[in-house]
């Protein structure tokens, strides 16, 4: 494989790679069939019988629908397709079940109730099986409303992890934060500060955190030199990539029981990353 055919994800998987001795083996598809089955397990677990049936019959009196189904006969659309009369949008070569108005909200608090997801996650569980017109929009709808999400972060409020590492000693810190805000990293560095006091340098991405102008006046007035790595390129801060793997890996093993806790199991991953 040559540079200009490497990813990032795989030039980041063969740098790791280079500090082991490994031999490749290459097993035939039908030698994998035990690990075949658990990577197609579906993700989507609300579509049933039950549910499509409400919607097809729905989508009989469903007017938006119904004028759609009108453009198709009348062949001025090609994105929407019928079959057995049932409609479909056509979405990168798959066909989504559009789902009639009066089901929707009923659809997209099934399919974010099922993890409580925030509003990127549940669009893309969503748009696996389902199609509704102008659905971010109704998604952040059902998400602002969702009763369970708001007495959660009302009472604890952490949604993000703000990670920091010593380029030098590796040592590792992790703050749960409530949002991804500069005034958040600027209180967690100010935090650092009154320890260790200021880096000479930060490398951070070009999150929205980053090159707000909150921030970068914090640097200039700190006397703090922000370096920020090439958009797209995350290999350029690998040490905080590393950090992020691992942080997963065990967060998501520890919280699996109640994963509203999370924030309660990282200063347990930050001391066993930093023993």
């Amino acid at each position: 494989m040559s540079k200009t055919q490497l990813t990032p994800i795989i030039a980041r998987w063969a740098l790791f790679l280079e500090d082991f001795n490994y031999e490749i083996v290459h097993r035939p598809g039908k030698q994998m069939k035990h690990v075949d089955c658990l990577s197609r397990y579906p993700i989507m677990l609300i579509t049933h019988d039950e549910i499509t049936s409400r919607i097809v019959n729905c989508q009989q009196s469903d007017e938006y629908i119904g004028s759609i189904k009108q453009l198709l006969e009348n062949k001025q659309i090609n994105d929407f397709v019928l079959k057995n009369n049932v409609l479909y949008k056509i979405v990168k070569d798959s066909d989504l079940l559009v789902v009639p108005e009066a089901l929707q909200n009923e659809i997209i608090r099934k399919v974010h109730t099922n993890g409580h997801f925030a509003l990127a996650k549940t669009e893309q569980v969503l748009e696996q099986e389902f199609y509704v017109p102008n659905g971010r929009n109704k998604i952040e709808n059902v998400i602002a409303n969702c009763v369970e999400c708001i007495l959660y972060n009302k009472k604890h409020g952490y949604q993000h992890i703000f990670p920091v590492v010593d380029a030098f000693t590796k040592f590792t810190w992790f703050y749960p934060v409530k949002s991804p805000f500069a005034q958040e990293a600027i209180g967690k560095l100010k935090l650092q500060q009154t320890v260790f006091g200021n880096p000479s340098r930060i490398i951070t991405d070009r999150g929205s955190v980053f090159i707000a102008k909150e921030f970068e006046t914090y640097c200039s007035e700190e006397g703090i030199q922000h370096l920020k790595i090439t958009t797209g390129i995350p290999r350029g801060n690998g040490q905080i990539e590393r950090m992020h793997r691992i942080l997963i890996l065990v967060l998501s093993k520890l919280s699996r029981d109640d994963p509203t806790k999370w924030f309660k199991h990282v200063p347990t991953i930050q001391r066993v990353i930093n023993s």
